[in-house]
Parts: structure tokens; sequence; C-alpha cells
């Protein structure tokens, strides 16, 4: 028998249950339920398959962000470290100004207690040039006091003087007028008349 005509029997002989005509029924619900089992299996295998193309993708797709996230990690790392790197040298820098301020803080201490010192030693100096002015002006009133005394002394000597010329004038006129008339007597002609009297009193000094 060829195959067209098994396969002509197999169409011609199909009953109403739907097995094929001349099988046993044992083995015909065997293979009803192997077709059953294939088809379950192909369905697992195909909602199988396109959930693990599902997966593959959505693996991919987030495998893709990862590398992608990575790759913006990376570049921001390496702006954190340049930033980093400015921030390390800009406290470099503050470090050094510090430095350099304790420094001119301590230059400045060191001028303060110098200055210190010298206003120190101006202190006693001026104390010094208080007591040479106090001592001055010791000395001044003393001195005042002795030219005072000078002053008073000139003063009774010019008074002095005043009696003498008062006293001279005195004698002047006590002695002019006679001398005078002495003189008016000679026959020498010596008898000229020229006595215009005693000059006046000098004042007495305050």
């Amino acid at each position: 028998m060829s195959n067209n005509d098994k396969n002509e029997q197999a169409t011609a002989s199909t009953p109403e249950s739907g097995r094929p005509a001349g099988l046993n029924p044992a083995y015909a619900y065997y293979l009803e339920h192997a077709v059953d089992a294939v088809r379950t299996v192909r369905i697992v295998a195909y909602t199988g398959m396109v959930s693990f193309i599902i997966l593959a993708i959505y693996g991919f797709y987030l495998i893709f962000q990862l590398t992608n996230d990575a790759h913006r990690m990376t570049e921001q790392a390496s702006e954190m470290q340049a930033e980093m790197r400015v921030m390390i040298t800009t406290m470099s820098t503050m470090n050094e100004t510090m430095l350099t301020m304790n420094k001119t803080m301590l230059a400045m201490g060191e001028t303060m207690t110098v200055m210190n010192a010298n206003m120190g030693s101006m202190n006693s100096t001026i104390s010094g040039m208080g007591q040479t002015l106090t001592a001055m002006h010791g000395q001044m009133a003393s001195m005042n006091g002795h030219i005072t005394n000078v002053d008073a002394t000139m003063n009774n000597m010019a008074n002095t003087m005043v009696m003498i010329q008062r006293s001279a004038a005195n004698i002047d006129q006590s002695f002019g007028p006679a001398m005078n008339t002495f003189n008016n007597f000679n026959p020498f002609g010596w008898g000229t008349n020229t006595y215009r009297g005693a000059p006046g009193y000098a004042p007495f000094m305050p």
C-alpha cells in the first residue's frame, strides 16, 4: 500500500469523535492526550520564548541604562575630581594665607612689645622731664625772688641817687647865689652872671 492510499484511508475514515478509523481506542486516547500535551508544551515554549525575548530586551535596556549611568557617574566623578583639585588648591592657598597672617600677627605682637617698651621709656622720660620742669619751676621761682630783690635794691639805689641829686641841688641852691654875687664883685671881668639855678628834683622810684 502506498502513502497516498494510506492518506486517503485516514482522511476518508473519520468517525464523529474525530479519531482515525481502525485505531485502538486506548491508543487513540493516548494520541489525543499526547497532541494536547504537545500543544501545551508549544504554548509554554512560545510563552517562555516571548518572555525570554521580553526579558532579554528589558535586560538589554537595563544594561544600556546602567552603562549610561556609569558613564555619567564617571563624567561626574571626573568633574568632582577637578573641583576637588581646585578646592585643594584653594585650601592650600588659604593655608598659606593663614600662615602669612600668623607671621604678620606675630610680627605685630613683637612690634607692639617694642612699642610698649618705648612707651614705657617715653613715660619715664616724660616723668623725668616733669620732675625737671618742677625743679626748674622752683629755680625760676627762686630766680624771680632774687630778681625781685635785685629790682628792689636797684630801686633803693635809684632813690638813693635821687636823694643825692636833691642834696646836690640843695647845696647848689645854697652856694650858687653867693658865688654869683662874689663873681659880680670880681675886678678881672669874671662877673658874668651865667647861673641859671639848680636843676629840678628827680622823682623817687616807686
